[in-house]
């Protein structure tokens, strides 16, 4: 807000402080605060153009001058330009910004104090088409008026979050698991536009989690956003050097007798850019799984986001009696996960080892533990007892489920054969993060392995319960880079004792990531829990929804 009367500034410099209290960066001045001051001598480039400029409501003429936005920032309260509210302008950049350690660029607004705070979304491109937006968080709880005040510590991800002169900082690593960047819509290493929307504090607008954002309301004459300048840090001109290829740890070359639910691990990332100016992470691993040394037949193949150095493959890849070849290799921020610089990447040296299952030790591919005797059950209802039924079916198996809720059942179309079924507790598979995820599993998480006639085949498989799935229950599938998510190809059966689930070797639903005519499909029945009645967490953690059906056994009643 710019051009106040004096009895107004008065009125505003004399607004008692805010008690910083959130839980995000403070103020300038107080201990661990983020902002960046405009001399900071990291900055080595600015905004030098700008485009689709769109200004809103409550903006006079004299402040729609976007070429003041050029440039570095001066810390004047004038040298701006409004965007008004609800308004929006793109700024571009001589050469693009880059995904670097900690911040890559910094927004500057005109506030004169801490906290009057017109904040406004920021969203990157790197071709002027496909936006993606910093996630961000309000925890304002109430409507601000037109000169009232804005706690800087609850704001995050959100530009004018400083007062003038100290730019909001920005980290495009923060978008790396963002859809449009995994899909290759928008790469953070080549960010050549940046998009600044105003945010209306009047309760229409909302942040990540879907919480109302406030900030001052209403504002006339010079209202919404009013950019300064956007400084970078980090361009995208410098010649990278590709890490090294990683060690090789577990299983050990050569090992004997390995689980069939051993973890695959590397040693630690090097690479010679990390200790240089530019800096330089572990972003990706791949990771492959082969039956042979020239890896022609690859049976499992992982791009991790996370758990760089450590994979455990999903229930099912692995079989017991055969011998693998494994390998890794590391990438660096400037591996673009389409393909681009490959062949510059090296893979590790190259480890083999054979399996065993000292769970299922007759062979029959359901856990001894686990094994159903009760010639009564008939899941499916055909009139063969599932104890039979297995004998003679190649695509039928029944087991007792591993958290006490009655046997389970799984059948699989004619001609597809079912090679393995198992039910796991979620505390005996701390890598599978259950308990981030904030879901309670109806007869534990389900695990099993197709053998499908034909590479690609898409099949559909019927998972029968012992007692119908409690309201609220939906079927979850767990990958490493999402954590648990609602399984959409998933239909409950009308009694809600059985879920079909369409399955695609390569594709949806298959965990092993490729089209090799196996499907491994490691998922469960759940809903996010409920504890003392009390609701999940609103923003919903690892992207699940709401859910009440184990409000009973969790509460105790």
């Amino acid at each position: 807000m710019k051009g106040l009367t004096a009895s107004i500034v008065i009125i505003l410099l004399l607004t008692p402080a805010l008690t910083l209290a959130g839980p995000y960066s403070p103020a300038p001045g107080h201990p661990d605060f983020a902002a960046v001051h405009m001399n900071d001598p990291a900055f080595i480039a600015w905004a030098s153009g700008y485009r689709d400029v769109i200004y809103g409501s409550d903006v006079e003429d004299v402040w729609k001058t976007p070429e003041l936005a050029l440039g570095p920032a001066v810390g004047d309260s004038y040298h701006i330009v409004c965007l008004g509210n609800g308004g929006r302008i793109t700024m571009t950049f001589n050469q693009p910004i880059r995904d670097r350690s900690g911040w890559d660029f910094a927004v500057f607004e005109n506030s004169f104090n801490d906290t009057f705070l017109e904040l406004a979304y920021v969203e990157v491109s790197s071709n002027g088409v496909n936006f993606t937006r910093f996630p961000n968080r309000s925890l304002t709880a109430n409507p601000v008026n037109a000169f009232g005040a804005v706690d800087p510590s609850d704001i995050m991800g959100l530009a004018s979050k400083y007062r003038q002169g100290y730019g909001t900082p920005f980290d495009l690593h923060d978008l790396v698991n963002n859809e449009a960047v995994t899909a290759g819509l928008v790469d953070i290493n080549a960010i050549k536009y940046v998009r600044i929307i105003d945010i209306i504090g009047d309760g229409t607008y909302f942040d990540s989690t879907g919480q109302v954002i406030y900030d001052p309301y209403p504002t006339i004459l010079s209202g919404g956003f009013d950019l300064e300048a956007i400084g970078v840090k980090y361009l995208g001109d410098y010649a990278n050097v590709v890490p090294r290829a990683p060690l090789l740890l577990e299983p050990g070359n050569g090992d004997l007798n390995v689980p069939v639910t051993t973890r695959l691990r590397t040693d630690a990332f090097s690479d010679p850019d990390v200790n240089g100016d530019d800096g330089d992470f572990h972003a990706w691993t791949r990771w492959q799984i082969a039956i042979d040394a020239e890896f022609l037949t690859i049976v499992a193949e992982q791009i991790s986001t996370s758990d760089l150095t450590v994979w455990n493959p999903a229930g099912g890849i692995l079989t017991a009696g055969q011998t693998y070849y494994w390998r890794a290799k590391h990438y660096d921020y400037d591996y673009r996960i389409d393909g681009a610089n490959e062949d510059g990447y090296p893979w590790s040296g190259i480890f083999t080892f054979s399996t065993t299952d000292p769970l299922d030790q007759d062979g029959n591919g359901v856990p001894d533990d686990l094994e159903l005797t009760d010639p009564a059950i008939d899941l499916d209802q055909n009139g063969v007892p599932d104890v039979n039924q297995m004998q003679a079916d190649a695509n039928f198996k029944a087991i007792n489920s591993a958290t006490g809720q009655g046997p389970l059942a799984i059948k699989a179309p004619s001609g597809v054969t079912l090679d393995t079924l198992s039910s796991i507790a979620p505390e005996s598979a701390p890598h599978l993060k259950v308990e981030e995820s904030g879901l309670v599993f109806f007869a534990g998480i389900i695990s099993f392995r197709l053998t499908v006639p034909a590479a690609g085949q898409e099949v559909t498989v019927i998972i029968y319960l012992s007692s119908p799935a409690p309201a609220g229950c939906e079927y979850y599938k767990y990958s490493p880079g999402r954590g648990w998510n609602k399984y959409e190809q998933a239909v409950f059966g009308p009694d809600r004792r059985s879920v079909e689930l369409t399955l695609q070797d390569g594709s949806k639903g298959d965990a092993d990531g490729i089209a090799n005519g196996i499907v491994v499909d490691p998922g469960g029945l759940a809903a996010a829990a409920v504890v003392n009645g009390e609701p999940p967490p609103p923003d919903g953690a690892a992207g699940l929804g709401g859910g009440g059906c184990f409000v009973n056994i969790l509460s105790g009643q």
